[in-house]
Formats: C-alpha cells, structure tokens, sequence
C-alpha cells in the first residue's frame, strides 16, 4: 500500500510540473494588441513588451493572456514597427507555461 501511495504522489508532481522545453527563457504572457495592424505582442514578466516578427513559425496558438516562456534576440534588421510598443525580436523558444 505504502508503495502506490508512493507512486501515486511521484506521479502526479510530475505530471504538475510546468515543463520549459525554452532554455534560458523568461515568463511572460502574450497579449492580442487593439491597435490596426500589430496583432500578437509579447509582455515579459518585468513590465516590457516585445514585437515578435515569427510567433506564427512556432506550434502554438496565440490567445489574449495566454502565460508563456520565452526565448528571443533582438532584430538587428528592423527598427520601427507599426505598433512601436517595444524591441522588434526574432523568437528562439516559445512554449506555453
């Protein structure tokens, strides 16, 4: 009894377990921005939104709000966007958290 009780607790922590497949990846969570023409925006945890050039290249599907890692560089190419809310970033890692 003592070892199903014991298997069953390992078990379900890892099935509790939020598993980041993003190596060196921040929380954040993505946003559906209301201006014309920006779409999808990412807010990090500390406060600051990013403008993902590539969120439709990863097997995810954005909704408002929806809690992520993330993983990312800066687009060295581009320097001013529609939405000009934050950095214009290539994505690496994204998965849902």
């Amino acid at each position: 009894m003592k070892k199903l009780i014991t298997t069953t607790i390992i078990f379900c922590t890892l099935l509790a377990c939020n598993k980041n497949e993003c190596v060196n990846s921040e929380k954040a969570r993505i946003e559906n921005n209301q201006i014309d023409g920006c779409g999808y925006t990412i807010r990090l945890n500390n406060g600051d939104q990013i403008e993902p050039v590539n969120l439709t290249d990863f097997d995810i599907q954005p909704k408002h709000n929806q809690k992520v890692w993330v993983s990312y560089h800066i687009n060295q190419n581009l320097s001013a966007s529609i939405c000009m809310v934050g950095d214009i970033v290539v994505i690496d890692c994204i998965s849902e958290r």
